[in-house]
């Protein structure tokens, strides 16, 4: 999640983490505690900081739904 809307939600830090990136090379990555309500269930979450300005989902947060994803359309749905 970007660092600006971390600090809008006022997350607390839960630890600083290393992370193996892709290319091989690792990175220290800071990490934050918040709970969602997903899917009518109110589930804790770890965030992990980023430079970018698009937060991704991880996928602990799927696992128990049937993600469908168009490409075509962009339209995703969760059952």
């Amino acid at each position: 999640m970007p660092k600006s809307e971390i600090e809008r939600l006022s997350l607390e830090v839960l630890a600083d983490t290393d992370a193996v990136l892709a290319d091989g090379s690792t990175a220290r990555l800071r990490c934050y505690y918040c709970v969602v309500d997903w899917l009518n269930e109110i589930i804790p979450v770890q965030v992990v900081e980023n430079v970018g300005n698009v937060p991704l989902i991880g996928t602990a947060l799927l696992a128990k739904v049937d993600l469908r994803i168009n490409y075509r359309t962009g339209e995703c749905t969760l059952s």
